[in-house]
């Protein structure tokens, strides 16, 4: 009797719209036939027997003396399969019993709603926190670029990976956009970047998984947009020190430090206010990636006992390379 023997267990493919899914294998062989061995894919999906080419709805496997050795077949879904295609590969030949292997997979179609309002904070001259509005997408992937003008364009079924040190993450391509941010969130703060410079942001939404990205890339309210870095960065009074990392590119620094105000003392006659600390200003040659620690006064204390003794003397403010 024709018997056709199948092996192999396939799980869910997944794709982006309009673009194949990598490739699974199964094997297939046959003992007794009297004709050809026909895999036939359901809709939605393709089988070859090369996992690169040839790929068809159907393919045929010739019998020498009514023997199929054992192939290994390749399936993938297909640029046509919409949805959560699912069915049978059938393995027949006449007068044998047609083997079924179950396949399915999913397609991720693009969001329909574009993430907005893309917008900035606490910008200095090494870094800015960007948020926005959430599209439709499971996810949203952000990218950045020095300019002033631009759209980011990823490209369907490849991943993009994050990192907030501008220009560590993924780059599209060679096109100076580099991804900042991938995720469900609403926000980032991204460092490394260069003062008094003119930067793009763009968020886009996507749905899948690695391989199955699927982006939209168009333009939406305030999505682009841009911002430019300061040439300063201010640091109050915190009862901490503060770390500074140079950015990259600079090498002169100007630093202004004030010492802190006296405290208070309150009379009869209303407050006397404690005397302003001292201005000290200064330029310096530094490296990139150095770090500076600033200690910045605080006020000092108020009078308790009004018009006894003043207030306290205010503190002092020290910068120090590490």
């Amino acid at each position: 009797t024709p018997t056709v023997i199948s092996g192999g267990v396939l799980t869910a493919f997944t794709a982006s719209s309009g673009i194949v899914s990598t490739s699974q294998s199964f094997t297939a062989s046959a003992v007794l036939l009297t004709d050809s061995l026909v895999i036939t894919a359901p809709t939605g999906f393709e089988v070859s027997t090369s996992a690169g080419s040839g790929y068809a709805t159907s393919i045929k496997l010739a019998q020498t003396s009514g023997v199929v050795s054992p192939t290994t077949v390749y399936i993938r879904m297909s640029t046509a399969a919409t949805g959560n295609p699912s069915g049978n590969i059938a393995l027949s030949s006449t007068g044998a019993t047609t083997q079924n292997i179950a396949v399915s997979g999913i397609v991720y179609l693009t969001p329909t709603t574009q993430a907005i309002n893309v917008n900035f904070s606490g910008t200095t001259i090494a870094q800015t926190t960007i948020s926005w509005t959430n599209g439709n997408g499971s996810n949203r992937v952000v990218f950045m670029k020095a300019a002033s003008t631009g759209t980011a364009l990823p490209v369907n079924a490849s991943g993009y990976t994050a990192n907030a040190t501008f220009g560590s993450g993924t780059q599209i391509g060679s096109s100076g956009w580099y991804c900042v941010y991938n995720g469900t969130g609403t926000s980032v703060t991204v460092t490394n970047i260069l003062p008094v410079t003119p930067y793009i942001v763009m968020v886009c939404e996507y749905n899948g998984i690695s391989t199955s990205e699927t982006y939209k890339t168009i333009s939406s309210t305030n999505n682009p947009n841009t911002f430019t870095s300061s040439n300063s960065t201010t640091f109050n009074y915190s009862g901490s020190i503060n770390n500074f990392i140079i950015p990259t590119g600079v090498n002169l620094i100007t630093i202004d430090a004030y010492g802190a105000q006296g405290g208070n003392d309150l009379c009869s006659s209303g407050y006397n206010y404690g005397g302003l600390g001292a201005k000290m200003t200064g330029t310096f040659s530094v490296t990139p990636g150095n770090t500076l620690q600033l200690l910045v006064g605080g006020q000092g204390g108020n009078d308790t006992n009004p018009c006894s003794r003043g207030g306290g003397g205010g503190g002092g403010t020290f910068v120090y390379s590490s």
